[in-house]
Formats: structure tokens, C-alpha cells, sequence
């Protein structure tokens, strides 16, 4: 499936699924696999079925509830196929998200960064997978595309908390950078927009170490 190649991972799949019908850990990875081919039927089954057994995969928690609060009936598309509610795909864009947070939290850096990447194809503009992602490139070194999703939280309008935080990111790279003058002009925008909240705070500090 990391390769694209869904249609040999449904098949594995479908194997493992009848050795352990009632893990929901495989019932998760085929509700994914059938949401990439497009058949939302199928991806639903799935993740209605991964709760029976314990535990309860964290993305499978989190979809299921908007998909047990709606009921109301789908169209199909000019191809015949159900197009997916928007509470199915609400519940399946916070799975991703919170996942890869909890992925992040415990050191699995390359799950996080596929499952916000995953979260991206749900929502191409979830401000928080993109900030996810630039903590993850400031991290690993790639500073320039960090600075790329910093500047795709603040472009997408979030609130003053997380446009602050991410204006603080960037000037910390551009100090990274030797790029003063750009460091400033960022930190003075989170001290602009959350003069009293903790990234305006930092930023105060930093920008008296810089003068």
C-alpha cells in the first residue's frame, strides 16, 4: 500500500483477514486501502467492523462516531459508485490527524508524517496536518520545507493562536538561517497577533536575545 499498490495490499489483506477475521487492526488497513481505490462502501464495512474486538485502533475510534450519528442517504456519482457522506470523511480526516500526533509523541516520525499527509488527501487544507508536517521537517533538518508548510498554516487564516505559533517556527528558522531581518519580521508578527499568549511571550524573549 506505501508503494500504491492497493489492489495487491486488499488482496494480502483479505488473506489475513480470514486467518484473524476480528482483528481491527486489519479491518483499519482495508478501510483505508478501499477509501484510496474510491469504494467508500467498502471502506465503511470495515470500519464499522474494527470495533468489535479490543483494542480499538485509535483512526478507527475517531471515524466511527460521525459515521454512527449519520444515517441519511448517499447519492451515487455519474459513475454509479456512492459518493462518501462528509461526516465519513470528517471522521476518517481527525483519525488521521490525531494519529499522527500520537505517532509523533512516541518517536514513530515517519508514520506521523504519512498519516498527516493522509489527513492532506481528506482535506487539502487541514491547517494542523500542515503544521504537523513543518515540525517534522524543522526536525529532521529540511528547513525549507518546513518554512513551505509554516507558510501554509498562516496562509489558510487558522486564528491568532496558531498563525503565532507558526510565525514562531519560521523565525526560528530564518535565524537557523542567518536570515536576521526575516527572523524579526516574523517574531514581531506573533508579538502583533498574541501580544499575552505563550508564543507571544517566547517570541518577546527571542527577539531581545536577537537585538
Amino acid at each position: 500500500m506505501r508503494q500504491g499498490k492497493y489492489a495487491l495490499g486488499i488482496r494480502e489483506l483479505r488473506t489475513a483477514l480470514q486467518i484473524s477475521p476480528e482483528d481491527p487492526w486489519i479491518h483499519w488497513a482495508l478501510a483505508e486501502a478501499y477509501r484510496r481505490k474510491g469504494r467508500f462502501e467498502d471502506a465503511e464495512s470495515h470500519l464499522l467492523k474494527a470495533p468489535r474486538s479490543d483494542p480499538i485502533p485509535a483512526g478507527a475510534a475517531q471515524s466511527l462516531g460521525p459515521l454512527r450519528g449519520d444515517r441519511s442517504p448517499r447519492r451515487r456519482d455519474r459513475t454509479g459508485r456512492y459518493s462518501p457522506r462528509r461526516s465519513d470523511l470528517s471522521g476518517a480526516l481527525e483519525g488521521a490527524h490525531h494519529r499522527g500526533w500520537a505517532e509523533y509523541q512516541l518517536g514513530q516520525r515517519e508514520k506521523a508524517r504519512e498519516s498527516f499527509q493522509s489527513a492532506l488527501e481528506y482535506n487539502e487544507k487541514h491547517w494542523r496536518s500542515f503544521l504537523g508536517l513543518g515540525i517534522l521537517d524543522a526536525e529532521s533538518g529540511d528547513r525549507m520545507a518546513a518554512l513551505d508548510n509554516f507558510e501554509q498554516v498562516i496562509a489558510l487564516e487558522p486564528g491568532p493562536l496558531a498563525e503565532a505559533e507558526a510565525n514562531y517556527r519560521i523565525g526560528e528558522i530564518y535565524v537557523s538561517l542567518g536570515n536576521r531581518e526575516r527572523a524579526v519580521q516574523h517574531l514581531t508578527a506573533v508579538t502583533a497577533k498574541e501580544p499575552n499568549g505563550p508564543w507571544g511571550e517566547r517570541s518577546e524573549d527571542y527577539l531581545r536575545r536577537l537585538r
